[in-house]
């Protein structure tokens, strides 16, 4: 039993984590300036919301869901990540003002250094991510093979 209540709160996770990016990457493409380093968060965070949809996916499926192992090692990075993107959503939410929309849109509020850091850290989250998936999906195979 303690099985299936992880593979719902990990579902809850992954899903909660994808709308939040979700949010994230519409304030980003919202902007106008700073090209270059929203391209680069961009493709970091659409990176992460793939594997992170993958993990979704796996664990949604009844013939191999991922382990309780992997399930209990992301739980800690899973809230993490969750973190990162709530800080990116306060500080990239627009106005409520028209002025302020349209400064708003025009105004990049991260410094070179603080994009660096953020792309880095998603960086590591995505990779972190994806070798558990690869793990899992190897340990899958095994299983359904012997």
């Amino acid at each position: 039993m303690e099985a299936a209540g992880l593979w719902v709160g990990f579902v809850a996770s992954i899903g909660t984590i994808l709308q939040l990016s979700g949010e994230v990457i519409k304030y980003i493409e919202d902007t106008t300036v700073a090209l270059a380093e929203r391209q680069s968060i961009l493709r970091e965070i659409i990176a992460t919301n793939e594997v992170l949809r993958s993990f979704e996916d796996r664990a949604k499926r009844d013939d191999c869901k991922p382990s309780t192992n992997a399930l209990k090692a992301l739980q800690e990075p899973l809230d993490q990540i969750r973190v990162v993107f709530e800080s990116l959503k306060r500080e990239l939410r627009p106005a409520h003002t028209t002025v302020g929309r349209i400064v708003g849109s025009t105004t990049w509020y991260f410094s070179k250094h603080k994009i660096n850091n953020m792309v880095s850290k998603i960086s590591r989250f995505n990779a972190l991510f994806a070798s558990v998936l690869q793990n899992e999906h190897l340990y899958c195979f095994l299983s359904l093979t012997c």
